[in-house]
């Protein structure tokens, strides 16, 4: 059970060097020696994403730390875009849009609409078919009392997934809003 009292943990092998020298019987009688992943790595956008999950999902409620699976999912999310950016890489790519969207969710639950809209809109500016980040986007400007940019963001999202037109209806941010009402 993973909670941020016991973050991701990684073996690491002080004799792996030596493993040519050393049998494999020997080698896996060693006694590990974890030490914390985000130490081990601190660039890796995976693990940064990772944690900010088990900041933001904890079973123990009162255990989970929104800022701090913010903070995690912004560095995922720099870290993805920074080598989607240098290998080329689209799947890479869709990975840093996931963590800037849930960089998002993250600044919506805190109040932070205005950070919550920019992030989504990064988000779904890099992966045009993550609808769910265009009505994340939609959705925190519209809590950011801006209607109209909300309308245009939506426009964009129902054209993509008309599913979103019924998600519309049951979103309080969004429904009571009049020009989203036009919309729909």
């Amino acid at each position: 059970k993973l909670t941020p009292e016991h973050p991701v943990l990684c073996v690491k092998r002080n004799s792996i060097r030596h493993r040519n020298q050393i049998s494999k019987k020997k080698l896996m009688n060693v006694k590990p020696e974890f030490i914390e992943a985000e130490k081990l790595e601190k660039t890796d956008f995976f693990v940064m994403h990772r944690i900010g999950i088990i900041h933001l999902y904890c079973q123990d409620l009162s255990t989970i730390n929104v800022s701090k699976a913010e903070e995690y999912f912004k560095k995922s999310a720099k870290y993805a875009f920074a080598e989607s950016e240098m290998k080329k890489s689209d799947s890479i790519k869709f990975q840093a849009a996931e963590a800037f969207m849930f960089a998002s969710r993250c600044c919506y639950i805190q109040g932070k609409f205005d950070e919550s809209a920019k992030l989504a809109g990064k988000a779904f500016n890099l992966a045009p078919k993550m609808v769910e980040a265009g009505f994340i986007e939609a959705k925190a400007l519209a809590a950011n009392n801006d209607e109209t940019q909300a309308t245009i963001v939506l426009e964009k999202v129902i054209n993509t997934d008309r599913y979103y037109s019924l998600k519309v209806l049951s979103d309080l941010d969004l429904c009571t809003k009049p020009k989203v009402k036009l919309l729909i």
